[in-house]
């Protein structure tokens, strides 16, 4: 109760404080001594709206908690990217409030901020209960872990500044080389050469041949290798001799060798195509080139082209056994050595022994 003298006033505040939303009505009458109106009502109308609220999801609909550590099912942790092979994730920006949400600055900030970037732009107003959709894009110049904090300010007073906490790891591909025992290198698809051991060179039926290679990844993630196939028309004639490993860290390498062994005499042809996670070389194909040879058989036939059989008797049939002679009346036998065989036949010695070995000379 208030009293007032003549010709004075009394200020008053009424503050408006709802607990729940939608229209509010209410009234003040104010009874006084006043002859004319004794009930003074003054009718009060206000509207109570929930404040704007953010809230972050990703594509999936996973929802995104301010701050959070960054992690792969809310796709804050972009994993693993190579150098120049950018990746974007999507993601979508709610206001659950009642009352429009501006975003008034997106702010990428830490160490990595510069490997980061929104790729798509977005509404910075969005109404009540509504939402609108971008996308962040991983980007990164040099290898390493990066992380960035990408700060959302707006008017939600519950969160003035939502921080939205991303991270990614930078590497460079894996990279396939293929080098001989000596370090030369291969080139894919390349033909067989002896100079990088490709061409196993001319080798006898049964006779292996051996060459030593070494698969490189010169990037510095993990090269796998998922098939190492021979293939063509003489596959059979090739083999490992010790199969490389499938799986080469980055900046490592893994040992094989290959073994040519043919079983027919001819020129033989195959390749070796590795199958690897290399983007700029998914197969990496080596070709193969050897001649077998039958190797270098030795026969001898007398004029009359009977051939002769090692260590036996001699023989008037194949013109060992000389027969009767007078003294000092030379008789002479032709004879013929021949090679049957490919390859060539280096006869090293030709001796003749026994004890009446002066009996005989070379005609």
């Amino acid at each position: 109760p208030t009293n007032l003298s003549g010709y004075s006033a009394a200020p008053f505040t009424v503050l408006f404080h709802p607990s729940t939303p939608g229209l509010k009505t209410a009234s003040i009458t104010l009874s006084t001594n006043d002859p004319v109106t004794p009930s003074f009502v003054i009718n009060l109308q206000a509207t109570a709206v929930v404040p704007p609220q953010i809230k972050l999801k990703n594509a999936t609909g996973v929802v995104i908690n301010n701050s959070a550590v960054p992690a792969v099912n809310d796709s804050t942790d972009f994993g693993s990217v190579y150098l120049s092979h950018p990746r974007a994730y999507n993601f979508r920006l709610l206001n659950t409030g009642g009352d429009t949400l501006k975003i008034s600055s997106t702010l990428f900030s830490g160490p990595n901020a510069a490997d980061f970037y929104i790729g798509t732009a977005y509404p910075t107003v969005v109404l009540p209960n509504d939402s609108t959709f971008f996308n962040i894009v991983f980007n990164p110049a040099v290898t390493g872990v990066k992380n960035t904090t990408v700060t959302f300010s707006s008017n939600d007073p519950a969160a003035p500044s939502f921080a939205l906490n991303i991270k990614g790891m930078a590497s460079t591909p894996p990279l396939i080389s293929i080098v001989n025992g000596a370090n030369n290198s291969l080139n894919s698809n390349a033909l067989p050469s002896i100079n990088d051991s490709t061409d196993f060179g001319i080798t006898d039926v049964g006779v292996p041949v051996i060459h030593n290679f070494k698969i490189k990844n010169f990037g510095s993630d993990t090269l796998k290798i998922t098939n190492a196939l021979f293939a063509g028309a003489d596959m059979s004639s090739f083999s490992y001799g010790t199969a490389p490993s499938y799986i080469i860290a980055g900046n490592d390498s893994t040992s094989f060798s290959i073994v040519f062994n043919p079983s027919t005499a001819a020129s033989k042809g195959a390749s070796l195509t590795f199958s690897s996670n290399d983007p700029n070389m998914a197969n990496f194909e080596i070709d193969l080139a050897g001649t077998a040879n039958t190797p270098p058989q030795i026969m001898v036939e007398n004029g009359n082209s009977n051939f002769l059989t090692s260590g036996v008797p001699a023989s008037i049939i194949d013109s060992t056994d000389f027969g009767a002679t007078a003294l000092n009346v030379s008789v002479t036998r032709n004879f013929k050595i021949k090679n049957v065989g490919t390859d060539t036949l280096k006869i090293t010695n030709a001796l003749f022994a026994g004890s009446d070995m002066s009996s005989y000379s070379y005609g």
